[in-house]
């Protein structure tokens, strides 16, 4: 499946449970995790990850796909919670991130955010923007069970899909119901 410009429509899900589809189902689905890696790899300007849950071995198994879009000059944002807790399983994962790999062009062209109090259930929204033109949403959060162990499905977004979801993010931080915590993050790493 490609990474086109207008991909909206297009169904993904874990290979795990793909693999066990019978072939004229199997063929309708494509590979989740293929998917998620082309798409955060693809980004040349800007990349949004929206996620309530990380883990450190999903950072890790991702990190070169994020790091080929910093590489191109995309700015990346990663919405999450408790990414300040450096004692938590979301602020472990983040510091794996900055921490390890090419970590100096991630560190340049990353920022944390957080949603206030009034919007903390905002981040159950799982979802990926790459160049406000391609994207994912879906039941997967970011973490090695999601991928893994966990029958997960999402959808491809189109662009107008794209632009949308990431307007509202742009209004919600400007706004003042996203905290920046990128400061944060980066002094307790």
């Amino acid at each position: 499946m490609s990474a086109g410009n207008d991909f909206g429509g297009l169904v993904y899900c874990t290979w795990t449970q793909r693999a066990n589809f019978p072939d004229h189902l199997r063929r309708k689905f494509g590979d989740l995790d293929e998917y998620i890696r082309r798409l955060l790899g693809s980004s040349k300007t800007s990349l949004t990850l929206v996620a309530p849950f990380l883990s450190r071995r999903w950072m890790d198994a991702y990190r070169g796909s994020l790091e080929l879009s910093a590489t191109r000059g995309a700015f990346i944002r990663l919405l999450s919670r408790d990414l300040n807790d450096t004692s938590g399983v979301n602020g472990s994962a983040v510091r794996t991130l900055i921490k390890n790999g090419n970590s100096v062009v991630l560190r340049n062209r990353i920022r944390f955010l957080e949603a206030n109090a009034d919007l903390s259930e905002f981040v159950h929204a799982k979802l990926i923007i790459a160049d406000r033109a391609r994207g994912y949403i879906g039941s997967a959060n970011f973490s090695e069970r999601a991928m893994g162990a966990n029958f997960e499905i999402g959808s491809a977004l189109n662009q107008r899909q794209c632009e949308a979801l990431d307007d509202l993010i742009d209004y919600l931080e400007s706004s003042g119901s996203l905290i920046d915590i990128t400061n944060k993050v980066m002094v307790s790493s």
